[in-house]
C-alpha cells in the first residue's frame, strides 16, 4: 500500500520538486517500502526516532530534520541529517555551526518562518527578498512549504520541497 501511494504522489509532482517523506512515528519497514517506490529523502521530527531508523536504513537516502531541533540534540543530529529544515534561532544556528565544524561537515539549513497555508505567498515573498539581497555565503535555493493536505497549494506558491507523511503512509495510529 505504501509503495502504491508513494508512486502515485511522485508521478503527480513536477520534476523540480523534492519529496520529503515525513516519517514521524513510522517504522523502518514503512520507510523502506517508500524508498523502494522511489523516495529519496526521509524527514524526521525527532532525533531519537531518526537514530533508530537510520541504524536500519543508513545512507540509502538523504535525511532531513523537519521537526523542532533542541540545541542539546544537535550533537546527535549532525551525523545523521543531510539538511536541517527548521532553524528557528540564531543560537541554534551557532550550535549547529560549531558541531558541524567538529565533524568537518557543512550543513545546509533552512530558516523556519512560522506561517501557514494562507501565508505561503508571504513566505515566498520573504524568500525572494532575502535572495535579492545576495548575502555572502547565503544560497537561497530551497523553499520548503506544505504538508499532505497543502502541498499542491505550496507548489503553486513556489515551494520546491514538500513534506508529505499521511498521504504516503496513511494515518498515524
Amino acid at each position: 500500500m505504501v509503495e502504491e501511494l508513494v508512486r502515485e504522489i511522485l508521478q503527480s509532482l513536477p520534476p523540480h520538486i523534492t519529496l520529503v517523506a515525513a516519517a514521524k512515528t513510522r517504522t523502518p519497514d514503512e520507510a523502506l517500502a517508500a524508498i523502494r517506490a522511489g523516495v529519496k529523502v526521509i524527514g524526521h521530527n525527532y532525533v531519537q526516532e531518526a537514530e533508530q531508523m537510520f541504524a536500519v536504513i543508513g545512507r540509502q537516502v538523504q535525511w532531513h530534520m523537519i521537526g523542532h531541533l533542541q540545541r542539546n540534540k544537535v550533537k546527535k543530529a549532525v551525523p545523521i541529517f543531510d539538511m536541517i529544515e527548521t532553524v528557528d534561532s540564531l543560537q541554534l544556528a551557532e550550535v549547529i555551526d560549531r558541531v558541524c565544524e567538529q565533524h568537518g561537515k557543512v550543513m545546509p539549513v533552512l530558516i523556519e518562518i512560522n506561517s501557514g497555508r494562507p501565508y505561503f505567498r508571504v513566505t515566498k515573498e520573504i524568500f525572494e527578498k532575502i535572495r535579492e539581497e545576495n548575502l555572502p555565503d547565503v544560497e537561497m535555493k530551497f523553499l520548503s512549504m506544505g504538508m499532505s493536505n497543502s502541498y499542491r497549494v505550496a507548489i503553486e506558491e513556489g515551494a520546491n520541497i514538500v513534506r508529505i507523511g499521511t498521504k504516503l503512509f496513511g494515518p498515524r495510529e
